[in-house]
């Protein structure tokens, strides 16, 4: 596995709202993002490289991305199919504490347990536009049934992904506070140069950008709720004006 800047931080599935499910494509590159990230090939095979391990999958059997973990697909040639199902943090808080400590195997490969698996995963591809509850419902029944069959086994991150993620998580969990290079820098015990040389390693754009894009996040999630008043959530969610809330929710809105 190739570390450092051959890594990029995929935010673009973090920030989605919906579960990401689709068949199309096969080739990527290196990239980590919160999601986890479920792959079952129904056609074909795949060199797959998740974590520290590399593989080759065939027909019938699942890849597992654990949240944060380095992963990368490269298309070995001849026909291939697979569905993909990109589960972002707002869609995995039912299952999420299952995997505080532990993870399942990267390459699942009991292929006649997974082919009974297949109507759950074809039931969430027909339902990506539907219902979150009937979503949030097949992806438990899901779950349920790989962590009932598959042994568990450590989660093992390289060591500056692993400082990585606890930095992301450092930022979801104070994204109200005052957060710079400084702090940050500070936070974690490394020289301002270092950090932002690590943070800009793994996340494109600046860490206030990623910050803000992060309180809009939440700005978004608890707006659902209903709220009277726009400029008390968004100062409540961290932003330090309404011209800079304004900015960033442009931005968003416009994907």
């Amino acid at each position: 596995m190739k570390k450092g800047t051959d890594i990029f931080y995929e935010r673009h599935h973090d920030e989605n709202k919906n579960i990401c499910i689709f068949a199309d494509g096969a080739h990527c590159d290196l990239h980590f993002h919160r999601s986890i990230e479920v792959l079952l090939l129904t056609e074909g095979e795949v060199k797959a490289e998740v974590g520290e391990q590399t593989f080759l999958a065939q027909m019938d059997e699942i890849i597992f991305v654990h949240n944060y973990y380095p992963h990368r697909l490269t298309l070995l040639g001849g026909p291939f199919r697979k569905i993909v199902l990109i589960i972002p943090p707002s869609f995995s808080d039912d299952f999420d504490r299952a995997f505080r400590q532990s993870t399942l195997p990267a390459l699942l490969d009991d292929r006649a347990f997974n082919r009974t698996l297949l109507p759950l995963f074809e039931s969430l591809a027909a339902e990506k536009q539907g219902s979150s509850l009937i979503l949030k419902g097949y992806l438990n029944v899901l779950f349920g049934k790989l962590l009932d069959h598959y042994p568990t086994v450590p989660i093992r991150l390289d060591r500056n992904v692993d400082l990585m993620a606890r930095i992301l998580r450092y930022i979801d969990c104070h994204y109200t506070e005052k957060l710079t290079l400084d702090s940050l820098a500070q936070e974690f015990g490394y020289s301002k140069y270092y950090f932002s040389r690590l943070f800009n390693t793994y996340v494109p754009g600046s860490l206030s950008n990623y910050v803000n894009l992060i309180r809009l996040r939440e700005f978004n999630r608890l707006a659902k709720a209903g709220t009277d008043n726009v400029c008390e959530l968004a100062f409540a969610c961290g932003f330090e004006s309404m011209s800079t809330f304004y900015r960033y929710a442009k931005q968003y809105n416009r994907k």
